[in-house]
């Protein structure tokens, strides 16, 4: 569910830019398989799974659903826990985020998203997607 949750919240923080391409790398194939195989079976079916049972998260699915409606956007899966920078960046932030929730903290939100600056956004508990911005004239990234 953290992962869905962080994903919603990177395309929300990116509606003012519903032009741009925007790229996510993820190491959840259970994020990937929601919104490009598993989705549109799923609503044909009144949200109902093919087994006839209701679908886990279906609220925050619906809220994917609507903020990638429009949206030009690529998911790319990653190895978690492989080395890879984003995915071990996005690993850190969400482990310190669960650690802060544990003590009774609010976690650090992080950088958040500059889109002319390039900065990176907020992660999630569990292994959380990556995205990055790149330049203007390019497809939108951004990591979290």
């Amino acid at each position: 569910m953290g992962e869905l949750k962080a994903v919603l919240d990177l395309f929300e923080a990116t509606a003012h830019m519903p032009e741009r391409k925007l790229v996510v790398y993820c190491d959840s194939q259970y994020v990937i398989n929601s919104l490009t195989k598993w989705m549109p079976g799923w609503k044909s079916r009144g949200w109902k799974k093919a087994d006839g049972k209701p679908v886990l998260n279906r609220e925050l699915l619906q809220e994917l659903d609507a903020a990638t409606a429009g949206r030009d956007y690529q998911l790319v899966w990653v190895k978690g826990h492989s080395g890879h920078e984003l995915n071990e960046a996005a690993d850190a932030r969400a482990n310190a985020a669960a650690q802060a929730y544990q003590q009774g903290n609010a976690p650090d939100a992080g950088p958040g998203f500059g889109a002319a600056a390039g900065a990176s956004s907020g992660a999630s508990d569990g292994q959380a997607p990556a995205a990055e911005a790149e330049p203007e004239q390019g497809p939108q990234q951004m990591r979290i």
